[in-house]
């Protein structure tokens, strides 16, 4: 559950990546994962209901 400062706030919302999903959420419910190529990577963020479900960028970084 968000805390209340950042519920007050309507900044400190983001969307989720996922095109099918688009749930618009605080961040502190979102999960952040690096995306991109080589020396242009980025973050983007997902739901955790997305994440949960394993959904990832294509492009996302795999850790080894």
């Amino acid at each position: 559950m968000p805390s209340l400062k950042a519920m007050e706030n309507k900044t400190l919302t983001a969307e989720c990546a996922n095109p099918e999903c688009s749930t618009r959420a605080s961040t502190e419910l979102m999960v952040g994962v690096t995306a991109g190529q080589v020396g242009q990577w980025r973050q983007v963020t997902i739901c955790q209901s997305c994440a949960e479900k394993g959904w990832r960028p294509e492009n996302a970084a795999v850790r080894r």
